[in-house]
């Protein structure tokens, strides 16, 4: 195992980006950006036990979609925390290769959220229960 000491500022092991060598840019791309396609211009990239042990964090702060009840605070795909206003559920909502399936439309203020029932969605439960999955993920972290 390599010696690693650089840990972000939630403690999670993290590295010098090698593609932009920590510069956050790289060379032109087709959409006329310089910004680095590996750190996305962050300048670090998580390690191997970073990264597991992030995952575990995002793992930890989920639910399955079908759990959340109107009032939470979620984190979606356009990477804001949005407040739940209404959730509707479809059953049978179209086919995929035939095969029926449900969905769950998650209402916000801003936007609306399809997504399946199993779906995970990350949630903000409070500080304390953050603090406590961030501990037991950076706990984890130490162990790998």
């Amino acid at each position: 195992m390599s010696k690693v000491s650089k840990v972000n500022k939630v403690g999670f092991e993290v590295k010098t980006c090698g593609r932009c060598g920590g510069r956050g840019h790289y060379s032109r791309n087709a959409m006329g950006s310089t910004t680095c396609y590996s750190c996305n211009g962050a300048k670090e990239i998580y390690t191997k036990r970073g990264a597991t042990a992030r995952a575990r964090f995002v793992e930890l702060t989920s639910v399955k979609a079908s759990e959340i009840v109107v009032g939470d605070r979620i984190h979606m795909q356009d990477g804001c925390w949005r407040n739940v206003t209404e959730i509707a559920f479809r059953e049978n909502a179209g086919k995929v290769n035939g095969v029926p399936y449900s969905q769950l439309t998650i209402n916000t203020k801003k936007v609306s959220y399809g997504v399946g029932p199993d779906t995970l969605v990350r949630v903000w439960r409070g500080q304390e229960a953050w603090d406590a999955c961030l501990a037991s993920a950076l706990a984890f972290q130490a162990t790998l």
